[in-house]
């Protein structure tokens, strides 16, 4: 079975979403790779630079994450999804995530905006 639609209702977040969750086969997993999905030497393994999400209700549930702190209303600027060892929010053998919104104490831009990557250099 693979889920294929989500009902979203707007709600307070947590910096540690799902620390209280027992069950990890609802948390979501992702993995670090490439655009191919394809690391066969060291160095595809040093660039590695896209996140993989393994198709599960994990995946909706890191969708209303990601919608709730969009919200204006939303006061949290920084989420932690650790495995089993830390705080929880992903399931087994999953990266970990952490995010950081304009305002936490991790955002490292001088402004709240994100330089764009295709902007002429000065």
């Amino acid at each position: 079975m693979a889920p294929f639609a989500l009902r979203y209702y707007p709600a307070e977040t947590r910096e540690h979403p799902w620390i209280d969750d027992r069950d990890t086969r609802n948390l979501p997993v992702l993995g670090l790779s490439n655009a191919d999905n394809s690391i066969a030497t060291e160095e595809d393994w040093a660039r590695r630079d896209t996140v993989w999400m393994e198709p599960s209700t994990g995946m909706f549930r890191f969708a209303e994450l990601l919608l709730n702190a969009g919200c204006s209303w939303n006061s949290v600027r920084e989420y932690s999804l650790e495995g089993d060892a830390g705080y929880r929010g992903v399931g087994p053998m999953s990266a970990e995530l952490r995010i950081f919104l304009p305002g936490s104490h991790g955002w490292i831009f001088p402004s709240e905006d994100v330089p764009g990557t295709n902007q002429p250099s000065p």
